[in-house]
């Protein structure tokens, strides 16, 4: 994948809920929200829409206990172990959205190394707010970027170490938070200059 093609793709999540209402419901907040999102109700859903996506997620949201009556004993975090065992270049992050809050289950999300584990009685807000920083981060992984090609153009191209650091807000920070924030946001270099917006949308206050 080319460095432009992965900074201007829509960030894509998988969110795995037996719950359908809940899933539906997470599925649009996102997508008013610019994200691809993809759902998933059973067990054997979630496995074939990782399966086809593979290397193109950013977040998978799993639910914990899933009442399959397929798959009665897989639980979310044993879905994201077998996507872990899968070869890839890349994997997405790993939330965990659940109603309880056994040991049994905060250890299991342990042994997936889920980046969070948050309790279905938080506001939905606050699972979006997650989401998002997850798919900045995942977005960012210098592997997928190729950022050490991407490093050296700068350098060689660049006139100035500010120069240097504007070049790298505007082609590989500015594009990574367009896709994930959603909201306006600006991103800002000082020195002992000046201060620049080097990215996003900023206008001077009126007075």
């Amino acid at each position: 994948m080319k460095l432009v093609d992965s900074l201007t793709r829509e960030k894509r999540v998988l969110i795995v809920e037996d719950r359908e209402v809940q899933r539906v419901a997470l599925q649009i907040a996102l997508e008013n929200r610019g994200f691809s999102v993809y759902g998933a109700g059973t067990v054997a859903t979630a496995r074939a829409t990782a399966q086809e996506l593979r290397e193109n997620l950013d977040v998978v949201v799993l639910d914990m206990r899933l009442e399959d009556p397929e798959d009665p004993e897989v639980t979310g975090a044993d879905l994201g172990i077998e996507i872990l065992s899968t070869p890839a270049r890349w994997y997405p992050e790993f939330l965990i959205h659940s109603a309880f809050s056994e040991h049994f289950y905060y250890n299991l999300a342990l042994r997936l190394g889920a980046a969070a584990y948050l309790s279905k009685v938080e506001r939905s807000t606050e699972l979006i707010h997650h989401i998002r920083a997850l798919s900045l981060r995942s977005g960012l992984n210098p592997e997928r970027l190729n950022l050490s090609g991407t490093f050296q153009r700068i350098a060689e191209t660049s006139t100035s170490s500010l120069g240097a650091v504007i070049s790298f807000c505007e082609e590989v920070l500015g594009p990574e938070l367009h896709s994930c924030l959603g909201t306006p946001w600006a991103l800002f270099v000082s020195n002992s200059e000046g201060t620049w917006c080097c990215a996003g949308q900023w206008s001077e206050p009126q007075k």
